[in-house]
Formats: structure tokens, sequence, C-alpha cells
């Protein structure tokens, strides 16, 4: 993959989304659920359709 990437001069880098994401993910594990949920507030208002972002407001929270 990393050689085809290469070849287009391809950078692949993370998303705009999936960074608020991942810190909700792991602000989660530490047990900062408040946090965790201006996280993914924070993703839902700029993609309410991201993937699983609903089911994480109706499971956790």
């Amino acid at each position: 993959m990393q050689d085809f990437l290469a070849q287009a001069n391809v950078t692949p880098e993370e998303g705009q989304l999936s960074k608020p994401y991942q810190q909700g993910i792991q602000l989660m594990a530490q047990q900062c659920y408040r946090t965790a949920l201006q996280k993914f507030q924070e993703v839902e208002n700029l993609n309410p359709q991201f993937p699983y972002i609903q089911q994480l407001f109706s499971s956790n929270f």
C-alpha cells in the first residue's frame, strides 16, 4: 500500500473528524466522559452522519 501511495505522490493523513473522534474514544477509556462527549459533539456538528456517532450517544451517554 505504501508503494502505491508513493507512486501516486499521496501522503496519508488523519481526517478532520478522525482526530476528535479518536480523542473521544481515548477520553472514554480514561473515564473522562464529559470531555469525551464534547469531542463527539464536535464530530456530530461537523458531520451528523459520521459512522457510529449516533450509536455512541445512545449507548454511553
